[in-house]
């Protein structure tokens, strides 16, 4: 059973000088102040959402494997991790946030919808900020401020959301180091709304206020989806089926969105996993390893541990 406590602190580390690591990208913006300790400080804002199934939208849980997997893997000597478990009454928690990570529910009840100013003036200082499943559906008033901490937004009655196999297409982005192309069902968004028209095989290239494909689907998949959806009928680009992208503002702002991780048992996906790790590393501008960030399979009694209330009927998510 998950805990009622608003904040979890949880330490990992960070130590970027015995590594050897190479950056494919240089932050281009004025920095935030670095921490005494020279951590990065990464704070994880989940939420609660019962009014899913059990084992779907398991906000808290999946928060817990992705740092339990930083915790594991390389980088573990340098970061500082917090887990704010549904909006805290102090909200200086995240004053020295290098990346916050929003994984919770979306439309009304989305933390940014009242809160615009606040995570509006930290991408000004440069902290990084990623966008995971439903947190990338806010109230249609809060929109534009998250195209542009991002670049791209979920807009009701224009994007989409069903539930597919997705086969990946990966564009070369830091974010995808390490990661081999993959199939995986999940409720991935898709005909996302962009700032501004998506670039596609960038090669590793990445300049600031650009938006970059990080994953896609494929020209397969772009033909199914325009058959069952009515709306995409005249969709001619493959970026309609951007479901991973993007942007470092020319402020220093990282901003990361990806549309998967409805089913918590995706977590346990090896390469999803990898490339979400790798996307947070990215957000707290650390250089990311050429082989991406490694962590430890999930097992099935991990991927059961810390999900929400079960609900009459559910017994555990097998993998």
């Amino acid at each position: 059973m998950k805990m009622n406590a608003k904040q979890i602190p949880l330490v990992v580390a960070l130590g970027l000088g015995t590594l050897g690591l190479v950056s494919l990208t240089q932050g281009s913006g004025e920095e935030k102040e670095p921490s005494s300790d020279g951590k990065k400080r990464i704070v994880f804002l989940v939420g609660d959402d019962l009014n899913h199934a059990s084992g779907t939208h398991e906000f808290y849980a999946g928060a817990k494997l992705l740092e339990k997997s930083l915790k594991a893997g390389e980088l573990k000597d340098h970061l500082d991790i917090e887990i704010v478990n549904n909006w805290p009454e102090d909200t200086s928690v995240f004053d020295d946030a290098d990346a916050i990570i929003h994984y919770y529910k979306g439309n009304q009840t989305h933390f940014v919808n009242k809160n615009a100013g606040l995570f509006d003036g930290l991408h000004k200082k440069g902290v990084g900020q990623m966008f995971i499943h439903y947190a990338v559906d806010p109230d249609t008033s809060v929109n534009g401020s998250l195209k542009s901490w991002t670049g791209g937004v979920y807009k009701d009655k224009f994007s989409t959301n069903p539930h597919w196999t997705l086969k990946s297409t990966l564009d070369k982005h830091p974010i995808n180091n390490g990661v081999a192309e993959y199939s995986s069902h999940d409720e991935w968004y898709f005909n996302i709304d962009f700032e501004k028209e998506v670039l596609l095989g960038a090669e590793g290239v990445v300049k600031s206020d650009e938006v970059y494909s990080v994953m896609r689907g494929n020209k397969s998949d772009l033909a199914k989806v325009k058959k069952a959806q009515k709306t995409l009928k005249s969709a001619q680009s493959d970026s309609v089926l951007t479901v991973f992208w993007a942007k470092e503002s020319a402020g220093g702002g990282r901003g990361v969105g990806v549309t998967g991780a409805h089913y918590h048992k995706n977590w346990a996906h090896d390469e999803f996993r990898k490339q979400v790790l790798n996307g947070i590393v990215w957000c707290a501008k650390l250089p990311v390893p050429a082989g991406g960030v490694e962590s430890p399979e999930i097992t099935e009694e991990e991927i059961n541990a810390n999900l929400d209330k079960r609900k009459k009927g559910f017994k555990k998510i097998s993998l």
